[in-house]
């Protein structure tokens, strides 16, 4: 009985951190499609928006606010309002293009985001595409160089001298409740922080334990929950879910106990992201 629990706990396990990568992956293999999300983190789902010939200049430009906390920028503008028959059913969808800082290479993505109009009526973005990343600068060739894609094309262009962290720009879309005044609104962007990658989740070629698996081990055992966590392929024909397996827990802890302390958005944050809050005002009439 007690290897048919941890076989459940390694396979619910694996496919939800397997979930978050292969809805990473996407965003670079999909554009222009979008990513449904919630109002923590992304789910497995895309829709497809017309491509819509709103960027005329560099994003961000001089257009854009720009709001620094916890020594990371972000940028908002380009406030409008959109339609899409198969999602929204002719109803408005507030878009909004926002822009910030990478501190390295990983998939950096807003979470916790909401927007909130002069009456209190709260939305929360359910789709994400990407415009551009611009990854941190590295030599190549010897020239500092920066590689940019918009999920289609890659290009390298020189970075900017003294440049060390790269930036990413994505529009974030909410289809708007009745009655939601866009003439005067609140957009709170409460974190960013990064998806873990493929070696992350299933743990390095060589064997041992992740950068990723290691943080979160430390947290637990910070906690003192009594939670020991370790990678486990789920092997079988043609492969098989990999993810992280409960190897040990408390007696009296329940196995969905247990997953909801692993997968606790705050320790995810705290772990792998950075704070804010980004305010930023908006209005489209």
């Amino acid at each position: 009985m007690k290897d048919m629990r941890m076989k459940k706990n390694t396979l619910l396990l694996g496919i939800f951190v397997l979930l978050a990568f292969l809805v990473s992956a996407a965003l670079y293999l999909f554009n222009p499609m979008a990513m449904v999300i919630d109002k923590n983190s992304p789910v497995a789902a895309s829709v497809d928006f017309a491509h819509q010939d709103v960027l005329d200049d560099t994003v961000p430009n001089a257009s854009f606010e720009s709001v620094t906390v916890s020594g990371v920028t972000l940028h908002a503008g380009n406030y409008r309002l959109e339609t899409n028959q198969e999602i929204s059913r002719g109803n408005h969808m507030l878009a909004i293009d926002v822009c910030y800082d990478m501190l390295d290479a990983s998939d950096w993505l807003p979470r916790n985001t909401s927007f909130v109009d002069a009456r209190g009526l709260e939305v929360s973005p359910q789709y994400l595409s990407v415009i551009e990343i611009r990854y941190p600068p590295q030599l190549v060739d010897g020239k500092t160089q920066q590689l940019v894609t918009d999920g289609n094309r890659d290009r390298y262009q020189d970075a900017v001298p003294g440049q060390e962290i790269g930036q990413r720009c994505d529009t974030l879309r909410a289809v708007l409740p009745e009655g939601f005044d866009t003439s005067s609104f609140i957009i709170t962007i409460d974190s960013i922080a990064r998806n873990p990658s493929e070696s992350d989740v299933c743990g390095p070629l060589d064997g041992g334990d992740s950068e990723y698996l290691k943080k979160i081990q430390s947290a637990l055992d910070e906690q003192k929950t009594g939670i020991k966590i370790k990678h486990k392929w789920e092997k079988g024909e043609g492969g098989g879910p990999c993810g992280l397996e409960i190897i040990q827990k408390p007696d009296e802890m329940s196995e969905s106990e247990a997953r909801e302390i692993i997968h606790d958005e705050e320790m995810f944050t705290d772990l792998f992201g950075v704070r804010g809050p980004w305010v930023f005002k908006g209005s489209v009439k």
